[in-house]
C-alpha cells in the first residue's frame, strides 16, 4: 500500500507517543504492541475505501485508545515499587514470573480494546457476541499474543528462542500482481494474474477451474479461477471488460501455502480497465496546408476514427464551414495526423461521434467529444515602422508573419488622414511591405488592416 508522506507522519507520531508510555516495558514487547497498532491502522485504511489522507488516519485514530493509556497502571507500579526497592528478596524468581505474565498481558490486553474500539475483522460490532479478532502482527515474535481460535500456530511447543524470526522475504506473500505492471487492463479479453513465492497447490490442481473463488471482486465480476501453475493464479471474465472502469480484489477467507504456511502478505488489490477519448488536439506549422495532431492514451481504431470525426472552420465573420482532411496514424496507434487544405480560418472545432472504437476492446467512447483551437497560421501584422531616406518620400513599413500575397493589397490597407501611397516588397525579405507616400513630418496617422489579406500559401 502506497501511504503518503504526511499520512505516515501522523501514523509515526501515534506510534511514538505509545512508546513513550511503554518506557517501562521491554523493548521486544514494546516493538510487537507497536507493529500490532500499525497492522490495525494499515488494515483500516485498506478496508475503508476512502481516499488514504491525514483526516482519514486521524479519525482511525481517534477510535483507538489514548497513547497515555497504555503506561502501566498506578496500583500496578505501587505494589511492585516495594518489591524492586527490596531487591526482589526472598523467591526472586517467583518475581520474575509475576511480571513478566503482567507485562505481556497488558500487551494483550492493548491490542485488545483496540479491537473493541473499531470492530472485528469481519464487519461485526465489537459489542455483544461478536469475535474479536488481534490485529496481525508481522514479526514471528508473538508471544504473549492471545491468538482467535482458527489463527491458532499449528504447534504451541516449538522453542520459540531458538527459532528464527520469519523475514518477510521468506514469509507466504503475492510477488507480482498483473506482472508488475501498471494496474491498468490493456485489453477487453486480459486475464487478471497473481504470481506467489511458493507453491500454493499441488501441480495435479494447475489447468482446473476452482470451484470456490479465492478472491472476491467488487463490483462482482462473473469468471472463473485457475492456477496457471503450482505459484500463479489466473483469474478469466466470463464477459469482456468495459472500458475506463474500476475494480477492487480481496482475500475472499484465509489462504495456505501447499506446506502450511499462513499467507502473511497483501489482501487488497485495486485495478481498472484503460481509459479512453481524446488526449490533445493541437495544430502543427506546414507550408501550404493545415496539419493537426490527434492523440489518444490507446490505440483508436482509423476507419472508426474517419466515421465518427468531423471537422469545421470558423471565418472572420464567426461564420462556420465544413473542412474536408486525410487522416494517418502512427505505427503505435496512438496518433492520429490530419491534413487539410488552407481556408480563411479564424479557428477550428472538431467533433468526435459517441462510440469511437479503441483496438484490442469491444465497446468504446460513451458521449460526444468537443475540442476547439485557435488558427496558429493565422497571417498577422508583426510590426510597423516609419523610415525616410535622403532624396526618397517618407516610408512606412509593415512588417507581417508571413509573405502576404500580392492580389489587391490596397484594398486592405486604409491610411487616416487619406494619402496616396505606392505598395512595394522590400527585395529578399518578402514578408515586409513598403508603403511610400507623401507623408507629413508632425501629423499622426492612423494605419487599418483589415481582415481578408491572405499568405502567399494561402
Amino acid at each position: 500500500m502506497n501511504i503518503p508522506t504526511d499520512v505516515k507522519a501522523s501514523i509515526d507520531k501515534h506510534l511514538q507517543a505509545v512508546r513513550a508510555n511503554l518506557s517501562d516495558k521491554e523493548e521486544s514487547i514494546q516493538n510487537e504492541i507497536l507493529e500490532g497498532l500499525r497492522d490495525h491502522i494499515n488494515e483500516t485504511l485498506i478496508r475503508g475505501g476512502k481516499p488514504i489522507t491525514t483526516e482519514t488516519v486521524e479519525a482511525i485514530i481517534a477510535a483507538m485508545d489514548d497513547p497515555s493509556s497504555y503506561a502501566e497502571e498506578p496500583t500496578l507500579a505501587a505494589t511492585t515499587a516495594p518489591k524492586r526497592a527490596a531487591g526482589m528478596s526472598g523467591n526472586k524468581w517467583l518475581y520474575v514470573a509475576v511480571a513478566f505474565l503482567s507485562i505481556n498481558s497488558i500487551g494483550v490486553w492493548k491490542l485488545f480494546q483496540i479491537e473493541q474500539k473499531t470492530g472485528s475483522s469481519d464487519g461485526q460490532s465489537a459489542g455483544g457476541n461478536a469475535q474479536l479478532v488481534v490485529p496481525h502482527v508481522a514479526s514471528a515474535n508473538k508471544k504473549g499474543i492471545r491468538y482467535p481460535e482458527s489463527d491458532k500456530p499449528a504447534t504451541t511447543t516449538e522453542n520459540t528462542e531458538t527459532k528464527a524470526a520469519v523475514t518477510e522475504e521468506n514469509s507466504f506473500r503475492s510477488i507480482a500482481f498483473l506482472e508488475n505492471l501498471n494496474p491498468v487492463l490493456q485489453k477487453s479479453d486480459q486475464e487478471l494474474s497473481w504470481r506467489f513465492n511458493v507453491d500454493v497447490v499441488a501441480q495435479t490442481a494447475v489447468g482446473k477451474p476452482l470451484t470456490e473463488a479465492p478472491l472476491k471482486m467488487s463490483p462482482e465480476v462473473p469468471g472463473e479461477f485457475t492456477w496457471q501453475s503450482p505459484k500463479q493464479l489466473i483469474f478469466k471474465a466470463k464477459d469482456l471488460w468495459k472500458l475506463d472502469q474500476s475494480f477492487t480484489a480481496e482475500m475472499a477467507s484465509d489462504f495456505k501455502a501447499i506446506g502450511g504456511e499462513l499467507y502473511e502478505g497483501s489482501r487488497f488489490w485495486r485495478f481498472s480497465t484503460a481509459a479512453f477519448g481524446v488526449e490533445r488536439f493541437t495544430q502543427s506549422p506546414k507550408r501550404g496546408r493545415f496539419l493537426f495532431n490527434m492523440t489518444f492514451p490507446i490505440p483508436a481504431k482509423p476507419e472508426s476514427l474517419k466515421e465518427k470525426l468531423k471537422l469545421f472552420y470558423l471565418n472572420a465573420n464567426g461564420e462556420r464551414f465544413p473542412l474536408y482532411f486525410t487522416a494517418t496514424f502512427d505505427q503505435a496507434g496512438t496518433t492520429a495526423t490530419l491534413e487539410t487544405p488552407i481556408v480563411p480560418a479564424i479557428s477550428f472545432e472538431c467533433e468526435v461521434d459517441a462510440n469511437l472504437q479503441a483496438q484490442n476492446w469491444s465497446d468504446g467512447t460513451r458521449g460526444k467529444i468537443d475540442r476547439k483551437l485557435p488558427n496558429s497560421q493565422l497571417l498577422s501584422l508583426s510590426a510597423v515602422s516609419f523610415e525616410q531616406r535622403t532624396g526618397e518620400k517618407p516610408t512606412i513599413m509593415l512588417v507581417f508573419s508571413e509573405a502576404p500575397s500580392d492580389v489587391n493589397l490596397s484594398n486592405f490597407i486604409e491610411i487616416t488622414p487619406k494619402v496616396a501611397v505606392t505598395l512595394a516588397r522590400v527585395q529578399g525579405r518578402p514578408q515586409i511591405l513598403r508603403l511610400s507616400g507623401d507623408f507629413i513630418a508632425g501629423i499622426a496617422y492612423e494605419i487599418k488592416v483589415k481582415s481578408g489579406i491572405t499568405s502567399d500559401t494561402g
